[in-house]
């Protein structure tokens, strides 16, 4: 028996006038196929599997994420890895149904068929869910400095999970309700795993996932419009083929699996010839600044909420150098790094500050990440190349490092387990300014 609501896409409308009713065919029975989907199937299941997932992922860590906009946009996609497999396999279940009872409506053009209401049902709603959390943890995050490329970036995201529907669609029109449920899963969290690694080319799935700050890096205009129309050529070239006997044959025509497969083909190429990366460096310098016993301190705003603690350790490392006769281990200024800049590069007293992700999730900086980074020389070429330092370098550094923290707290030698000699105060100005010059001999 045909569901009243489904055999609308196949029949006249209730309308008193014929003219009507083929005018409306074309819309207003997709939406309200649409509609049924969202009431009836189990697209909502979906939504709510959605919202659990991204929240979960969203908590995560401390929330390090909090300040930085791209990095927060990102974040959010990773429970895609849930949320794909989830999606495709309703999906597909919902589309198997339909074909046990209303088989006929497979016969229509493409944006009538039930597999195309169920595709949109679920870009629409799932998508929705997605919004609202990504909105919810933008919110939260207060972003001090904006990029132009989010909002594009959250339209790929709306495509993949598109993708994903459209993966279950596929499956449910031509196997059976259970497999092809489990098979939409299965494809999907196969696809992920293999198109989301960043490589060579375009990674159509590739959504991010940073574990790292964002700071320096802006979306890709370019990458990102390039991932977008990849996605939608490939959800509609899933789309296409229709099978030529629900019931009996669910084979698709041949001329609509070459019509798709030639689009899928075009997709990969293009993955492969897009050039260029998904995040693009820029340059950005911390504007957030203050002083700590005269040395200027400048850290980005996007991490104003670590700043005092950092403040707060190198006033400890001024106060006990200045007082035991080190004064020279003081930089002239302290300034945060990024991934894609070294404060310490421009050789003119200026140190650097690298604030971690272990930071970001609430843990305390320590005396030593930041003695070490102010010393350590990781700005010259000698560290950067293919040839690990010297054991007398890591031997240097380790002295230096502990001769500075070991002022303020005598036990570090110990926690270390340092063997060598505490450092005069002449010794560790000259190997402090042989590091910061990179004119050390024993690199």
């Amino acid at each position: 028996m045909r569901d009243p609501q489904l055999s609308g896409l196949d029949g006249a409308a209730p309308s008193s006038s014929a003219a009507s009713a083929r005018e409306d065919a074309s819309t207003v029975k997709t939406w309200r196929v649409v509609q049924y989907f969202a009431r009836n199937g189990l697209v909502m299941w979906a939504a709510l599997a959605t919202i659990a997932a991204e929240i979960s992922v969203a908590l995560q860590r401390g929330m390090q994420w909090r300040g930085d906009l791209v990095w927060t946009v990102d974040w959010v996609p990773v429970a895609f890895i849930v949320v794909g497999p989830v999606v495709a396999g309703l999906a597909a279940i919902d589309t198997a149904l339909t074909v046990q009872g209303g088989s006929h409506l497979f016969k229509r053009p493409v944006t009538r068929t039930p597999a195309f209401a169920v595709t949109l049902a679920y870009a629409a709603v799932v998508g929705t869910a997605h919004l609202v959390v990504v909105a919810g943890v933008l919110v939260v995050s207060a972003p001090p400095v904006g990029d132009p490329g989010v909002v594009l970036a959250i339209m790929v995201q709306l495509a993949m999970l598109t993708l994903f529907a459209a993966i279950g669609t596929t499956l449910g029109r031509f196997v059976g309700v259970v497999m092809a449920g489990a098979l939409g899963a299965l494809s999907v969290f196969a696809l992920l795993f293999f198109a989301s690694a960043p490589g060579d080319g375009l990674a159509l799935l590739e959504f991010g996932g940073a574990t790292l700050p964002r700071i320096g890096y802006a979306y890709s205009p370019t990458y990102l419009g390039a991932q977008l129309l990849l996605l939608l050529i490939t959800t509609a070239a899933l789309l296409l083929p229709r099978p030529v006997d629900p019931m009996h044959k669910p084979r698709p025509s041949r001329s609509e699996v070459a019509v798709a497969g030639a689009a899928l083909v075009a997709v990969a190429a293009g993955s492969v010839l897009v050039p260029g990366e998904r995040l693009v460096p820029v340059e950005t310098s911390p504007s957030l600044c203050g002083a700590v016993q005269t040395v200027p301190t400048c850290f980005y705003p996007q991490h104003e909420r670590v700043m005092t603690g950092f403040q707060e350790q190198f006033w400890v490392l001024v106060s006990v150098a200045r007082e035991n006769g080190y004064g020279d281990l003081v930089p002239r200024r302290l300034v945060e790094a990024s991934r894609t800049e070294l404060p310490q590069e421009a050789r003119d007293g200026t140190a650097a500050v690298y604030v971690m992700p272990e930071h970001l999730q609430g843990q305390e900086p320590s005396l030593w990440e930041i003695a070490s980074g102010i010393v350590q020389p990781v700005h010259c070429a000698q560290v950067k190349g293919d040839l690990p330092p010297s054991e007398r370098y890591w031997e240097d550094l380790q002295a230096l490092v502990v001769t500075w923290v070991s002022l303020a707290d005598p036990g570090v030698v110990e926690d270390v387990a340092f063997e060598g000699d505490i450092l005069s105060p002449e010794q560790a100005s000259v190997m402090a300014q042989e590091f910061a010059q990179c004119t050390y001999a024993h690199f």
